[in-house]
């Protein structure tokens, strides 16, 4: 049986859960408690984990609330390239806030 090569996609997506993973075990909250937290039911908010693209910006919105997300993984996950994350963390170390 030959080898299955795992797309782009699917690497995005395990990129995002281990990131919001690691996000939650640092802030010690529980999948359950952050699905509470966001709104959703548990069996929903599992099914959302398995498929994060069927996340909604509003729940997405909520867990940044809640648990402070890495910023660059959020980046990837709604497509953004290494060196498109890299461009955007520079324009924006160059901005100067005015007074």
């Amino acid at each position: 049986m030959p080898r299955l090569k795992i797309k782009a996609d699917e690497y995005r997506k395990e990129d995002f859960r281990k990131a919001l993973r690691h996000a939650r075990i640092d802030n010690d909250t529980s999948r359950k408690d952050l699905a509470e937290k966001v709104g959703t039911p548990y069996s929903t908010f599992c099914k959302r984990m398995n498929n994060p693209d069927e996340l909604s910006l509003g729940e997405l919105h909520k867990m940044v609330q809640v648990i402070p997300l890495d910023p660059e993984a959020l980046l990837r996950f709604v497509g953004y390239d290494a060196n498109q994350i890299k461009a955007f963390i520079k324009s924006k170390e160059e901005v100067t806030p005015s007074v």
